[in-house]
């Protein structure tokens, strides 16, 4: 679960002008969209594999009592299941995209079922909020032997693939880690950050950690002159510094 797409040359020095990172060639290729430089920095803050009874709640109070809009990447079996937690996300006014019905475990699978698992969760958050993800994320990373077919199928389904430049590891439940992956580091102009707000009881499912250290991290980005923003809203600052 380590990040998957950031600027070139990472290891030896982060590029001065930084992007935002998505996919949506028919060739998996990376696109690197340069945000202009500002007096403030702008990220976003992902949230996979909920909606959680228990975590997902927390998280939207944590946000909405600093006033930051996320995404929110959801599993629609988990959204079937919650269909109010689902609701409150969309009409806090936060992005939801798709991450799959059942996020599959299984080391190989047929595009025919990528694709009725990205369908069958389409229609379920559609049918919950009225409105159909713009956004699809893979499930796993790019390791994953499936991860180039998964994104094919989602861009012949007129998805925009979203990867992530920064992972929290939160999965693993530690607030000293998350907090080492987010903060200690530089945190560049169009970051993706990757948090969880839910998963499978065989998946690392704890998310005490992340709820109890997201306040001190948003703090401190604030501390930082850094703003996050929705992808959505990143994706609207972009398109307008290349109009």
């Amino acid at each position: 679960m380590e990040k998957v797409f950031t600027t070139h040359n990472q290891q030896n020095k982060r590029l001065k002008q930084n992007k935002i990172m998505l996919m949506k060639h028919r060739n998996i290729l990376k696109r690197f969209v340069p945000i202009p430089e500002q007096s403030k920095s702008y990220v976003s803050l992902t949230f996979d594999d909920g909606p959680d009874r228990k975590y997902t709640p927390k998280i939207l109070d944590i946000l909405k009592g600093f006033k930051v809009k996320a995404s929110f990447f959801l599993v629609g079996k988990r959204a079937e299941k919650y269909p109010d937690i689902v609701r409150r996300i969309f009409e806090e006014g936060h992005d939801i995209g798709n991450h799959t019905y059942s996020h599959p475990i299984s080391p190989i699978f047929k595009h025919r079922i990528i694709e009725r698992e990205i369908k069958v969760t389409d229609k379920i958050i559609e049918g919950i909020t009225g409105y159909r993800p713009r956004f699809f994320r893979p499930t796993w990373s790019r390791w994953h032997i499936n991860y180039k077919k998964m994104l094919n199928t989602a861009k012949g389904l007129d998805y925009l693939s979203v990867s992530w430049s920064i992972s929290s590891i939160d999965w693993l439940g530690t607030e000293k880690l998350i907090k080492h992956r987010v903060l200690n580091r530089d945190i560049n102009h169009g970051d993706i950050i990757l948090f969880h707000d839910g998963a499978e009881k065989a998946l690392f499912p704890k998310r005490e950690a992340t709820v109890r250290v997201l306040p001190e991290i948003l703090r401190t980005l604030h501390k930082r002159n850094i703003l996050t923003f929705k992808l959505s809203e990143l994706l609207e600052k972009q398109d307008r510094s290349l109009a």
